[in-house]
């Protein structure tokens, strides 16, 4: 879902927590598989900002050999912590 705010357009994650409680667990459950999930992208999140600023600051030999740090299955979750994703609830 995308919505527009002002001249920018955002992206916006819908996420809920705690339905389903019988199949998937406890709040708690919910709840920690939620942070660790954040944590998983802001470890990502750190890696690629130190990444880049290697790059901008021209430290090739330091950066040789490595590829930019990435993950598909983090991607939408650093996008959030960087605001380029707005979380709304259902």
């Amino acid at each position: 879902m995308t919505m527009d705010v002002g001249l920018k357009t955002c992206t916006l994650l819908r996420q809920a927590c705690g339905e389903n409680l019988q199949r998937y667990g406890t709040r708690m459950d919910s709840v920690w598989s939620f942070r660790s999930a954040y944590d998983e992208a802001r470890k990502l999140k750190n890696a690629q900002d130190e990444y880049c600023r290697k790059a901008e600051a021209g430290e090739w030999d330091s950066l040789r050999g490595q590829d930019y740090p990435d993950s598909l299955q983090w991607e939408i979750l650093v996008d959030v912590l960087r605001g380029r994703v707005k979380v709304g609830r259902p």
